[in-house]
């Protein structure tokens, strides 16, 4: 519903602005985390002890490197293996485009 709602407020037609983007990141980080809480909250009944701020940037750090490590990993073995290739490189936007739609999933 709310990425519907941006939708119609950036009256999307051919070309996707990156506001959009940026926009539909900020909402879903923010959906998600408040369905969390509120499931916590209402079903678990107890606090939110695991989204606190001490460590948090250094685990997500952490996370980070491990999950950028295991996806060249995989890239590499199959590069290796000769079933990967890299045929054209696409603009800097693409990737950005990536974080915003699979970013949500890093909170």
């Amino acid at each position: 519903m709310a990425v519907e709602l941006l939708r119609n407020a950036f009256s999307l037609g051919g070309s996707v602005p990156a506001i959009y983007y940026v926009s539909y990141l900020i909402v879903s980080v923010l959906v998600a985390y408040f369905v969390y809480r509120a499931y916590v909250c209402m079903v678990e009944r107890r606090p939110i002890t695991e989204l606190s701020g001490p460590g948090a940037f250094r685990e997500l750090g952490i996370g980070v490197l491990i999950g950028a490590a295991l996806v060249a990993a995989t890239v590499g073995i199959m590069w290796l293996l000769g079933y990967y290739r890299v045929t054209q490189a696409n603009a800097w936007t693409v990737a950005f485009v990536l974080l915003a739609n699979d970013g949500p999933g890093l909170w």
